[in-house]
């Protein structure tokens, strides 16, 4: 099996851990709390779209991708019972 590091390369790698951070980040924006609707769906977007990303470098059945979609979907439901309607964005 080809590891989806040596398959991206030297920069595909640096873009699946920045897309990492990314959702590690808003993961800590969501743990402390975030009160405000705003934050809440920023930070369940950032979640899901870094996952997008993540599966698009390492491929649908890598561990990476799992991960990143089991985040983008705990982030989902967590927006879902804090708010229902997301404000729109500019």
């Amino acid at each position: 099996p080809v590891d989806a590091d040596d398959a991206c390369g030297p920069s595909g790698s640096d873009a699946l851990e920045a897309h990492e951070a990314v959702i590690a980040e808003a993961l800590r924006a969501l743990a402390a709390g975030a009160a405000e609707c705003r934050d809440i769906c920023r930070a369940a977007g950032n979640i899901c779209t870094a996952a997008g990303e993540i599966c698009r470098l390492a491929g649908d059945g890598h561990a990476r991708c799992a991960r990143a979609r089991g985040s983008c979907t705990d982030a989902g439901r967590r927006r879902d019972g804090s708010c229902p309607v997301c404000p729109a964005t500019r």
